[in-house]
């Protein structure tokens, strides 16, 4: 079970981190605040990027290194 999720230089979510507790936990927001963006990083945590859409140069932060990206 994933207990936690930190988000360091993942699109929009330079430094952010999310607390989950058991059972069903839900994500809302207002649009563009980034709820599309924990879910595609769950899929890089468990699938690595393979499983993302785009490259990892443009899901890193804008104008960041890759090597600071962090799930």
């Amino acid at each position: 079970m994933i207990n936690s999720l930190k988000l360091t230089y993942f699109r929009k979510h330079i430094d952010r981190s999310f607390e989950f507790t058991p059972g069903i936990n839900a994500i809302r927001g207002a649009n563009e605040i980034g709820k599309t963006t924990i879910t595609e990083a769950f899929t890089y945590l468990v699938f690595g990027a393979r499983a993302l859409k785009e490259s990892l140069d443009d899901v890193v932060t804008y104008d960041q290194p890759v090597s600071k990206l962090r799930v």
